[in-house]
């Protein structure tokens, strides 16, 4: 099953690197009874921005951190020694216990070696390094082309170690490739939770700063290996990184300043961090949609910091079609529910409740916008805030009629589709102790099925006064989305192209209708059944086992083939659209429901 990842590492170890050294390394002569060794540490304050902040800012691990430091910090230790190459090829150490290539395997107790050794490229073409080591958004950039090749990496890297020497042809294919001068390994934060005032703390072990004693006579591990680990002291985190040598192939000044540059590109990095606009998404956050590094960029921009982008479900791309056909025109899918309340509404606590409400469920904090290729999207902001509108009609004549007008007006009021939030809270205070508080949203982002479902989290976080805690960990409706993304669209294809055979033509119930004339005006004809004849349609579809929907549309099929003197009818029929695959998919928020 391996074999497909040849092509990703036979491309990983095609480079043409020139001797670190100064000669190619030779592992007789490089043994590691040559080897010296040049140790660093980093300040606290620059340790604990690299461990915390630095990975939160861009959505990754420490080691996008490290990687990164480590690849400005040889590009440009390289550039003071003559060359100007930019890619970076190194061997990368790793526990081994992170990897699914064993589907259910639990190897976080378990005894043994797992560790994987792959080589890793970095390129770093089209990074300013004078702005990367300036702090500047070259720092930024750095660690985003780093972040993207390590999540490249198939399964943790642990497929090279089977390729290269363990099945003959892909071992052919792989030996010519580079073995990489530089080895990279960071051993974590061991003493952490540990009491490191004990006089025998496990690690590391005084004189042991490569973690082991090493046969003298076995080649070294590289031209420059380079080992790290985070040690808790009295003042906080530092992270000690040793570079060792062979002192055949590299002398200790050489070293020494490369050292510094490790330095000097991790505090740039911790600095960098501290800019407003640092951090943000790469490519692979973002698996629904594909989008390029420059296409985020350019919605973090134009919305600031983003938790995600998503692509529209079908029926959003349909209303957001209509909405943007219309125009100036009225809106027909903006939604108003008005809530008539008694007692004291207190609006700092309601602004609360809407707040949390949109930390729970972020698909109410999307905007639309276009991509010239991909077509709609909903960008999710990290962060935005509710429009809150508080009015007061209590010394107006006619109190409840001015709310009314007003709430009519809020009603008409277009939303702008690319600018989030599609939803608006308006409170009227029309009589003591009374309010009306009116909950306006666009189409786009609820279904009828929410609209409860939403309610009821608002009055319970504005009654707890934001506990969340009483209420049940929301579903996120990107797992809808997600859902979505996987259905097979060319058997859905099929079978409506199946169901539809024969139909030369729509089912037209009122052939002379223009629309033009009808300017998008409409107007509704209630028709209210009974209780005798509803409960008698009730009993039907229990006995036959069908739902009162399927005799709704049988009748109105039948109703349609009388009017029109056809045998085959079609017509529209919205459905709910909650897949029973999803667990929770009922207490979700969103549009779900699909024409």
């Amino acid at each position: 099953d391996r074999r497909r990842e040849l092509d990703f590492w036979r491309d990983t170890v095609t480079v043409d690197e020139p001797p670190l050294g100064d000669r190619p390394f030779d592992p007789a002569r490089d043994t590691n009874a040559t080897v010296a060794t040049v140790a660093t540490a980093l300040p606290t304050a620059v340790t604990e921005t690299l461990l915390t902040t630095v990975p939160a800012a861009f959505h990754g691990t420490v080691d996008h951190a490290l990687l990164t430091a480590l690849a400005l910090a040889v590009t440009a230790w390289r550039r003071g020694r003559g060359d100007t190459g930019t890619v970076v090829l190194l061997n990368v150490e790793g526990h081994g216990r992170d990897t699914d290539a064993v589907p259910g395997a639990d190897l976080a107790a378990t005894v043994g070696w797992f560790t994987t050794i792959h080589p890793l490229r970095l390129d770093l073409t089209g990074i300013d390094l004078d702005d990367a080591f300036a702090a500047g958004p070259a720092a930024g950039r750095a660690v985003k082309t780093v972040k993207e090749h390590l999540a490249a990496v198939p399964d943790h890297g642990i497929g090279y170690g089977l390729l290269r020497y363990l099945h003959p042809d892909t071992a052919a294919a792989l030996a010519p490739g580079a073995t990489p001068q530089i080895s990279f390994n960071y051993l974590g934060r061991p003493t952490a939770g540990a009491d490191t005032t004990a006089d025998t703390p496990w690690l590391p072990i005084p004189g042991f700063d490569r973690g082991g004693a090493q046969s003298p006579d076995m080649a070294a591990a590289a031209v420059v290996d380079i080992n790290a680990v985070t040690v808790d002291t009295p003042d906080g985190p530092t992270l000690h990184v040793h570079f060792s040598y062979p002192t055949g192939l590299l002398d200790r000044g050489a070293v020494t300043a490369l050292s510094h540059r490790f330095t000097d590109a991790a505090t740039a990095l911790a600095r960098h961090i501290r800019h407003p606009q640092a951090g943000g998404l790469t490519p692979t956050d973002l698996p629904l949609v594909r989008l390029d590094q420059d296409d985020i960029d350019g919605l973090e921009q134009r919305y600031g910091p983003l938790e995600t982008v998503w692509p529209t479900a079908p029926l959003q791309t349909g209303l957001l079609f209509h909405a943007l056909l219309a125009g100036p025109d009225p809106d027909a899918y903006i939604v108003q529910l008005v809530l008539d309340t008694r007692g004291t509404v207190e609006v700092p606590r309601l602004r609360r409740a809407m707040a949390l409400l949109l930390e729970r469920h972020p698909n109410l904090r999307a905007a639309f916008t276009a991509h010239p290729e991909h077509g709609y999207l909903q960008v999710v902001p990290s962060h935005v805030d509710v429009p809150f509108t508080v009015a007061d009609t209590t010394d107006d004549p006619d109190p409840q009629a001015a709310a009314t007008r007003l709430l009519d007006t809020d009603r008409r009021t277009r939303f702008d589709t690319a600018t989030a939030p599609l939803l608006r809270v308006t409170v009227v205070h029309t009589a003591p102790d009374r309010h009306l508080l009116a909950l306006t949203n666009h189409h786009l982002l609820l279904d009828g099925w929410s609209t409860p479902v939403l309610l009821r989290e608002l009055l319970v976080l504005y009654a707890t006064d934001g506990d969340t805690t009483v209420l049940d960990r929301p579903r996120s409706y990107g797992t809808f989305l997600t859902w979505l993304t996987a259905r097979d669209t060319a058997a859905s294809l099929a079978a409506y192209r199946h169901a539809l055979a024969g139909i030369d033509e729509p089912t037209l119930l009122a052939p002379e209708h223009r629309p033009e004339r009808s300017a998008g005006i409409s107007e509704d004809l209630d028709l209210d059944l009974g209780a005798e004849l509803s409960a008698r349609l009730d009993a039907v579809a229990a006995a036959r086992g069908v739902t009162v929907n399927t005799l709704v549309q049988t009748a109105w099929g039948l109703v349609l083939g009388a009017l029109t003197g056809r045998t085959d009818v079609v017509f529209g029929a919205t459905v709910s659209g909650r897949p029973p695959q999803l667990p929770g998919v009922e207490t979700m928020i969103g549009l779900f429901i699909n024409t």
